[in-house]
């Protein structure tokens, strides 16, 4: 029985992303064992995958070399894994596989990793022009030439769903549409719909007669208080009162998600939730939402998508012309297909 250890990516969006390569991976051979090392942050997610044993987390965060926490992490997996997947194209990322002594080590070259890796791919951009067909594609050999179509799919715990409705949302949850405002991207601003048009988009939908829940972050406490300041005093706003796990089944509850290009998108998508994504500096060809149901708001400057935090001309034209009452439209759209 083979076992293989994932180093995970350090963005929530790309994380669930990468289920698509364990996808793969069981698909090959179902009795492989997968571990992932895991930011501890975004350890719950992992947890919540059918493919993963364990999840491994890593006590550092984003962009911190630690070089002594990431070798005692490697001293504790020593002689456990056939093969590693190094997904992040980053060097430090590959150095707990090569201090572990797996065997095996399959990424692409990123930062110059000869020696840390010994499995190393050159990645065509042209010919995986979608982040999840690069981490699909470390599953195969490099002459293969179609993919197969994988998507991410986390399931939810509706015993858990029914605990959150009884403590947050007495409601029945069915009587009337539900939809869901995720206003974050931890990227920056550039990702980042105004917090006034996600305002006047919940007054638009409590109108309507419809629910309004707001999602996301503890970090993100300041835009929920935004929007209900701005014409959304009726939502339910959850953000910054629920963990990273209960996210995973609120979004499974709502009818459609209105969100940027985030974390919060990739994981509304893989709970099979109709997406609605507003996209800014990044580009949908990239990182779209990996499901059936959905539509993109994007305004298609020339200057997109820039890959910037920040506008490089402060005027963020990309997310202020996109009106609220084109994104609910779009809402609309979703709730009768």
């Amino acid at each position: 029985m083979r076992q293989q250890l994932i180093v995970s990516p350090g963005w929530l969006g790309d994380i669930v992303m990468a289920q698509a390569l364990l996808i793969a991976l069981k698909a090959e051979d179902p009795s492989t064992i997968l571990d992932v090392v895991v930011p501890d942050y975004y350890a719950p997610i992992v947890c919540r995958m059918p493919e993963v044993r364990q999840a491994i987390a890593l006590p550092i965060t984003h962009g911190q070399l630690q070089i002594a926490q990431r070798y005692r992490i490697a001293r504790q997996l020593r002689d456990r894994y056939q093969r590693a997947f190094i997904l992040p194209n980053s060097f430090k990322s590959a150095l707990i596989p090569f201090w572990a002594k797996i065997p095996k080590r399959v990424g692409w070259l990123g930062e110059c990793r000869w020696g840390l890796l010994n499995d190393v791919r050159r990645l065509e951009r042209q010919r995986y022009p979608r982040m999840v067909d690069r981490y699909i594609a470390l599953a195969f050999d490099s002459t293969v030439t179609k993919l197969p179509h994988l998507v991410p799919k986390i399931p939810c715990d509706p015993s858990r769903q029914r605990a959150l409705l009884s403590t947050w949302s007495p409601e029945p949850l069915k009587l009337r549409p539900v939809i869901a405002l995720c206003p974050g991207a931890a990227f920056g601003p550039a990702k980042r719909w105004p917090v006034h048009y996600f305002g006047q988009l919940a007054q638009l939908c409590l109108q309507a007669g419809w629910a309004v829940w707001l999602l996301g972050s503890a970090a993100e406490q300041s835009l929920g208080q935004a929007i209900e300041q701005s014409g959304g005093m009726g939502c339910l706003n959850l953000i910054g009162q629920t963990n990273l796990t209960d996210m995973i089944d609120w979004l499974e509850m709502a009818d459609v998600v209105v969100c940027n290009d985030s974390g919060l998108m990739h994981v509304a998508a893989a709970v099979q939730t109709a997406v609605v994504a507003i996209y800014g500096a990044s580009g949908p060809a990239h990182t779209p939402p990996l499901i059936s149901r959905y539509q993109l708001l994007v305004r298609g400057l020339s200057c997109q998508p820039c890959g910037q935090r920040m506008c490089r001309y402060d005027h963020y034209r990309c997310l202020t012309d996109i009106q609220p009452t084109q994104v609910w439209s779009a809402i609309k759209q979703q709730l009768v297909v």
